[in-house]
């Protein structure tokens, strides 16, 4: 059943388009409340922080296809692989998969076709011209040269995120030396008319979105150690940073709730600006994207996201929309091509403690979705509850203990309880969906091409677990053994069908694998497997 849902759930997501696979990616998604001191024991903190204060420049994801590591049937690995076009394919596609007629080319480019382009009538919009006059907007000043810009709050509570609800327009006035040499030459106005970034904001190419060297668009892939995939600051201005594809996914859970699949295109375009007998917007939360580049069929506009890699090798990130579409597309793309950037607010990991009534013992927790999930592994028990690795108190106090199954289900405190598969999905999309949802709920303690990255306080260390196997003795006797691997992070959780365990793969896979937990028959008694217990408690 749950391989079932998860499948669902992918499918739901990610959808092919045409000629490239591009991602139309919608999904449920709910509000959460902020911690409150609403017991003596609570301790509650907020941090724009990693919690492990590790330095995030080393900070690698991986958007493309994950590599799925377990040989078990019943692995649900949660990896998508898409791929995108190259420079000389249809960069979208219409609602009804044909590819646009007009050639696919850089966005700050005249196409190079005899057929005639719709024109851009730039004289008809002022910058408020795309306000939705229904929202109720706020403003933030760019200290760096005073530009005022309207802001929109989306959601409440811990899953709120407030965004730039018009394109970024700093062209270069700031202190910041590196800045000005990234973004020189590297920026344009759209439809190539200097007066057009007043009103419809700025174009850059994916360095100069990112703030890092022209140096990277020739290897794309390597600017992973600098272009962290959480708060990636980049062009936009302190205290701000470049989306990821996981808070767009977040936007689209709440237009799914709002208008069903596959309308985030209607959701977001401004009400003005795109041809209205189309497929205009409606504009719901106020965030009014406008077009950047005209084309046969009307209009289409790209924005930068901070991941790297989306969909092939040497390939950037961005969002489309196009005049004839309803949904809107993620695109792979080459960096010196140009498309806006829309700036989020720097947000918060919210973590807390609370005191196991048990044993007195303290627990770090984090907020995430509308559930407190156990931010370290579970360390109740004695000699006859629980296991330590190598049997040494010091590494319990470390790493948590390791529990059966039967020993997983109730060991949990008071007012707390083991998760279960649902609530693991529910997770899994509270932090943006699958694709890279190992890299963001791993500690920053993981080493090599994919370390993780904490974003969201979860801290799942490579803890490991105990596994029954064989051994083979001097005499030629096959005899169980438990054997010990701290290649992963694996825990509990509970099944109404079974025995169930989730893997965080290891540091070279950015997904993950929920999989039926293999047990070992000694002397006619089934023993299970040794894995940590997360504790959840619903808000």
């Amino acid at each position: 059943m749950f391989a079932y849902e998860n499948a669902l759930r992918v499918c739901k997501y990610f959808t092919l388009m045409g000629m490239v696979a591009l991602f139309a990616a919608c999904g449920g998604d709910s509000s959460s409340v902020k911690p409150t001191a609403d017991d003596p024991d609570s301790e509650i903190s907020s941090s724009s922080e990693n919690p492990d204060s590790s330095s995030s420049d080393n900070i690698r994801n991986s958007s493309s296809s994950s590599d799925d590591k377990s040989s078990s049937s019943a692995n649900l690995s949660s990896s998508v692989q898409a791929s995108s076009s190259s420079k000389g394919d249809a960069e979208s596609s219409s609602s009804s998969g044909k590819p646009n007629s007009s050639s696919a080319e850089s966005s700050d480019s005249k196409s190079s076709s005899s057929v005639s382009v719709k024109e851009f009538s730039l004289e008809s919009y002022t910058k408020d011209s795309f306000k939705n006059p229904d929202i109720e907007y706020q403003t933030m000043t760019d200290e760096r040269d005073g530009h005022v810009y309207r802001i929109v709050t989306i959601g409440a509570g811990d899953s709120a995120m407030t965004w730039m609800a018009e394109n970024l327009n700093f062209s270069g006035n700031t202190t910041d030396s590196a800045l000005a040499i990234n973004l020189k030459s590297q920026t344009s106005c759209p439809f190539e008319k200097a007066e057009s970034c007043d009103v419809l904001g700025r174009l850059y190419t994916w360095t100069a979105a990112m703030n890092i060297s022209e140096g990277y668009k020739d290897s794309i892939p390597s600017a992973h150690k600098v272009v962290p995939i959480r708060n990636h600051r980049g062009v936009c201005p302190a205290g701000w940073h470049v989306p990821a594809m996981s808070e767009f996914l977040s936007l689209y859970n709440r237009i799914e709730e709002k208008l069903g699949l596959s309308k985030q295109g209607i959701a977001l375009k401004s009400k003005a600006g795109w041809d209205d007998s189309l497929s205009a917007g409606n504009d719901i939360f106020g965030l009014s994207f406008v077009p950047g580049e005209a084309v046969q069929n009307g209009f289409l506009g790209y924005v930068w996201l901070a991941d790297v890699d989306y969909a092939r090798t040497n390939s950037t990130t961005r969002i489309v929309l196009e005049t004839n579409a309803n949904h809107t597309l993620f695109n792979g793309g080459l960096a010196d091509w140009k498309a806006y950037v829309r700036c989020v607010k720097d947000k918060d990991v919210v973590t807390g403690k609370f005191k196991d009534s048990r044993d007195g013992k303290y627990y770090k927790y984090a907020y995430i979705g509308n559930t407190r999930w156990m931010a370290e592994n579970l360390n109740y028990g004695n000699d006859s509850l629980g296991k330590c690795s190598w049997d040494d108190d010091e590494n319990c106090s470390e790493n948590g203990r390791y529990y059966t199954y039967e020993e997983s289900r109730t060991a949990c405190p008071d007012g707390w309880r083991l998760p279960t598969e649902n609530d693991f999905s529910e997770l899994i999309e509270n932090v943006g969906g699958s694709a890279n949802a190992a890299v963001y709920l791993r500690s920053t303690e993981w080493k090599g091409d994919l370390p993780g990255i904490n974003a969201y306080g979860f801290s799942a260390k490579p803890t490991g677990s105990f596994h029954w196997g064989k051994t083979t003795d001097n005499f030629g006797r096959v005899e169980p053994q438990l054997g010990f691997s701290s290649e992963s992070f694996d825990m509990w959780l509970g099944s109404m069908n079974g025995m169930y365990m989730v893997t965080i793969l290891d540091w070279s896979n950015s997904s993950y694998n929920v999989m039926g937990a293999l047990t070992f028959n000694i002397d006619g008694v089934n023993e299970s497997p040794l894995i940590p217990v997360r504790c959840i408690m619903e808000l």
